[in-house]
C-alpha cells in the first residue's frame, strides 16, 4: 500500500477530473448527458437491450416447470460514445413533475430509486450485461422550469447530476432508468426502460 516503507513504487489510484462549476441544463427531458471537461454537454449512446439463450433449460424437480438462463447484451463492441479517463464523471438529465397525482415528485431521493450504472463485458461484436454495478449519487440543480410539457404548462422539469460513487475505469458501461412511468419522469414505455452506453478510454 501507498506510505509503506517495504514498497518501493506505488500506483496511484485512479481520479477524475471534478466536474466545471457551471453545468448547463439540458434542454429536453428524458435524456441523459455527460458533462464535458469545458461543461458542454453530450449525447450518450440510445441502446436496446436483446437477450439470448445460455444453455439447455434446467429442470426444478418433479411438477414444476423448467428455467432457462440468458445473456442480455447490446449490439456492437464498443460504444461510439467515448468519455476519456480522466474527464470528469457526472451526468445529467431533466425529469418532469407528475401529469397526475399517483406520479412521483421529482427529488434527488426519488431519482436515485430509477438509475443503475452498470458495466459492460465485450465480447465477439457484442456488449453484455455483467453483474458488476456502480452506484450513483442524484442531486438537483438548476431551477423547477415549467412549460417543457406543451399539454400540461403546469409540470415543472427539474435537472439532476448523477455522480458515480467510484471511479470508472476504461471499459464499457450503461446508464439504466427503470421502474417509470410517463406519469413519473419521462420513460420509453415501449421497452419499459431507457438505457445508455458510453466506454471510458484510457487516452
Amino acid at each position: 500500500r501507498c506510505g509503506d516503507w517495504s514498497i518501493t513504487f506505488c500506483t496511484p489510484a485512479p481520479h477524475a477530473t471534478p466536474a466545471p462549476a457551471t453545468i448547463p441544463e439540458p434542454g429536453l427531458a428524458g435524456e441523459l448527458f455527460s458533462v464535458t471537461p469545458s461543461g458542454t454537454l453530450t449525447n450518450l449512446e440510445r441502446v436496446r437491450m436483446r437477450d439470448q439463450k445460455v444453455g439447455g433449460a434446467r429442470s426444478q424437480g418433479m411438477f414444476k416447470p423448467s428455467v432457462q438462463d440468458f445473456a442480455y447484451y447490446f449490439e456492437g463492441g464498443t460504444s461510439p460514445v467515448t468519455l476519456k479517463a480522466g474527464d470528469p464523471q457526472v451526468f445529467v438529465i431533466r425529469m418532469m413533475a407528475p401529469s397526475n397525482r399517483w406520479g412521483k415528485e421529482p427529488t434527488a431521493e426519488e431519482a436515485q430509486k430509477h438509475f443503475l450504472l452498470t458495466k459492460l463485458h465485450s465480447e465477439e461484436g457484442r456488449r453484455y450485461i455483467t453483474k458488476v454495478d456502480v452506484q450513483v449519487d442524484a442531486r438537483s440543480y438548476g431551477r423547477p422550469t415549467p412549460g417543457l410539457d406543451p399539454k400540461r404548462y403546469e409540470r415543472v422539469a427539474v435537472s439532476f447530476q448523477l455522480t458515480p460513487r467510484t471511479v470508472l475505469e476504461p471499459g464499457e458501461y450503461v446508464v439504466l432508468m427503470a421502474g417509470t412511468s410517463n406519469s413519473e419522469f419521462i420513460a420509453n414505455l415501449k421497452s419499459g426502460a431507457d438505457r445508455w452506453a458510453f466506454a471510458i478510454v484510457d487516452r
